[in-house]
């Protein structure tokens, strides 16, 4: 449980990434984009929780929060990498006790409790999802339930009037018409059996206006927002902890509703634009409580604040229309460099020690200095010593590493590693941590001299990355 956590911390991080830019994008192409694209746009956050993990690429926007995963910060010891074999540059092993030391029992009990916490974490997750799943399951049943015995067929002149919506919509499922007043606005509900769900106060409009609320619920059905709509709920429950993605799933189904209204504006004439409109207004006018929908249901009336938008847009169908190739190019060269930038993964870091490239956060007090070693296990250590230079500093840099295989070709020595750094600091004979990674698999590439010294070309760093504790994720 606690692997698929992670990976759910994980995406829900990037999802949250991927959200935020869209609404970024959302908002500096606000009459740029007709209702069904920015609806569109959100394609791209959902395939990113579906499919968090892409292909590597030099384009991707994550390569640049890339370098901030190694600046972790933790306020107790960091987990070592317990291997006896590990190597240190003092020349122990890992584990080994060293007489004199002052006993670090603050910073154990800190590091258990840190573990503690760290552990509770998924529990928490599950615990929280488990809740979720059986309020919607009970909410789902007892809503049925109702409509079960509250609700009754249409009389036969609102059926009519359905199936003339349905031949003006061009639309042939099988769709049936409830009168109900569980549910205080028009609503579809229903993935394999869909039902339009009435109130008693929509059929004292007049026929005009019940036939637009009709096309607006049948233009839900042709798009399956009733699954999109499940589809929602369930990443949510997933993502329960996530308030960046709950934010991001109320503008999706605000865009929902908009796209709703351009569906039905493309099936009337310019004259009637503003008819509908009024229906729109006149079925806010007949909600005289505070409505809460149930988590299966679209609903034809949603926030006042987004009524507000949906009349605009309304007015603005016919501007959108006149540039309807120009809101297509643009719709679909979003949604291609979004999905480039925020479907793809970063690409692995690789860090050149010939040419002083300083891109790795190494400092430049020490970039330009040669790191030779006499031999490979000595140069692995100085080697990851280096890269802990970019970390936020404490008094001591220590390292540990362990080489599990070794190539070597002419003048060139490849070592692959497991390594960790940590900075540390010293007071009152407590050791406090600073800075630091978990264990990470390295490739480091070094040149090999006549006089048998090594000096590092290039550190590579895989891009998968299992660490215990969320500090290190």
């Amino acid at each position: 449980m606690e692997a698929i956590f992670k990976i759910v911390l994980t995406t829900s991080f990037y999802g949250g990434i991927v959200g935020m830019v869209i609404l970024l994008v959302k908002n500096l192409l606000k009459d740029k984009l007709n209702p069904r694209w920015h609806y569109l746009l959100w394609i791209v956050l959902l395939v990113k929780l579906i499919i968090p993990f892409g292909p590597e690429s030099a384009f991707s926007l994550y390569n640049l929060l890339e370098p901030l995963s190694q600046e972790i910060k933790f306020s107790s010891v960091p987990e070592a990498v317990s291997d006896a074999g590990i190597y240190s540059p003092e020349g122990t092993q890992a584990g080994d006790e060293r007489s004199g030391l002052p006993a670090q029992e603050p910073a154990a009990s800190a590091q258990n409790l840190h573990t503690y916490v760290a552990d509770a974490f998924p529990t928490i997750w599950l615990s929280g999802l488990l809740l979720m799943l059986a309020w919607l399951i009970y909410a789902g049943f007892s809503f049925a339930g109702k409509l079960k015995t509250h609700a009754q067929p249409a009389s036969p002149a609102v059926q009519s009037l359905l199936e003339e919506c349905k031949t003006r919509a061009e639309i042939k499922g099988d769709i049936a018409v409830f009168i109900q007043d569980i549910v205080k606005v028009p609503s579809l509900v229903g993935m394999f059996k869909p039902r339009i769900l009435l109130t008693p106060d929509t059929l004292r409009l007049k026929e005009q206006d019940i036939s637009y609320i009709l096309l607006h619920e049948l233009s839900h059905y042709r798009r399956k927002d009733v699954w999109v709509n499940y589809l929602l709920l369930t990443l949510q429950i997933i993502h329960w902890f996530n308030p960046v993605i709950w934010y991001c799933f109320m503008h999706i189904r605000q865009d929902m509703e908009v796209a709703a209204d351009e569906g039905v504006l493309s099936l009337l004439k310019a004259s009637e634009h503003k008819e509908y409109g009024k229906a729109l207004l006149a079925v806010l006018e007949t909600i005289n409580t505070k409505t809460r929908l149930m988590p299966r249901l679209i609903g034809m009336v949603d926030e006042r604040k987004n009524i507000e938008r949906r009349i605009r847009m309304i007015k603005m169908a016919d501007f959108f229309k006149s540039r309807r190739k120009r809101v297509i190019l643009t719709g679909i060269l979003c949604v291609v460099i979004l999905g480039g930038l925020l479907w793809t993964s970063a690409s692995a870091r690789v860090t050149s020690y010939d040419n002083g490239d300083d891109s790795d956060a190494i400092s430049q007090n020490s970039a330009a200095q040669p790191v030779i070693g006499q031999s490979i296990e000595e140069a692995v250590s100085l080697a990851v010593k280096e890269k802990g230079k970019g970390y936020l500093e404490g008094e001591v840099l220590t390292e540990g590493h362990k080489i599990l295989e070794v190539e070597e070709k002419d003048e060139t020595v490849i070592a692959y590693t497991v390594a960790s750094i940590g900075w540390f600091g010293f007071e009152n004979g407590i050791f406090t941590g600073t800075s630091g990674s978990g264990a990470i698999p390295t490739v480091i590439t070094f040149a090999r001299n006549p006089n048998g010294e090594y000096s590092p070309r290039l550190v590579y760093h895989w891009q998968v990355r299992i660490f215990r504790q969320p500090d290190f994720l």
